[in-house]
């Protein structure tokens, strides 16, 4: 193996040992943002029980879809690990810009009472309609994540039910870490908007 070739392992293999660490905190800013959005949508919405279901519904509607566009063509891909990183750098811009795009929900409910006057089921059901859509955008990219990063680090077929349930197990383990994080330290230290953005 000439010298250029050891290198190019030597770096994949330093990629790959850094992919768990990143892994664990991109579980960790998932929760962490699925926290913040139910505290925006609380005033979006005037009520916890719709904030959790607007947010848990485009969750999980986005990891899944995430999950299947991008596993369909992961195994495609020329350079996983830097779509990983793309993926992940557009994530962050899109949560960055989330809370600014929530704002402008109110405009909803001026539409809303204009056509259906105070109809309280309608107006709910279009301000869930709108924070869905918007939700969708980074909810589909986290999705999307794991299919990647799964093609990246497995190799062969034989350890891809390990790698995966490994990757997994990491992502699940900074959820949990994220969720601790947001709602005994962060979002108490430095508010909702500084959350999102750390």
């Amino acid at each position: 193996m000439n010298p250029p070739s050891q290198k190019r392992l030597a770096a994949s293999g330093v990629f790959r040992s850094l992919a768990y660490p990143f892994f664990f905190a991109s579980g960790a800013a998932g929760l962490i943002y699925e926290i913040v959005w139910t505290r925006q949508l609380i005033y979006v919405f005037g009520s916890g029980l719709y904030a959790v279901t607007a947010v848990l519904s485009a969750f999980m509607a986005g990891l899944a879809l995430g999950s299947y566009l991008l596993g369909r063509v992961s195994d495609r891909l020329r350079f996983p690990l830097r779509f990983y990183a793309l993926l992940e750098a557009v994530l962050a811009v899109v949560g960055l810009l989330l809370p600014f795009a929530m704002r402008q929900i109110d405009r909803v409910d001026g539409f809303a009472y204009a056509h259906w006057g105070g109809d309280f089921a309608l107006l709910t059901a279009s301000r869930f309609a709108v924070t869905f859509l918007l939700l969708m955008v980074p909810t589909t990219l986290m999705g999307a994540t794991l299919p990647v990063l799964s093609r990246a680090l497995v190799e062969r077929g034989s350890h891809l039910g390990l790698r995966v349930g490994i990757l997994y197990a990491v992502n699940t383990a900074g959820a949990v870490a994220g969720s601790f994080l947001a709602g005994f330290q962060l979002i108490g230290a430095y508010g909702v908007l500084r959350t999102n953005s750390v």
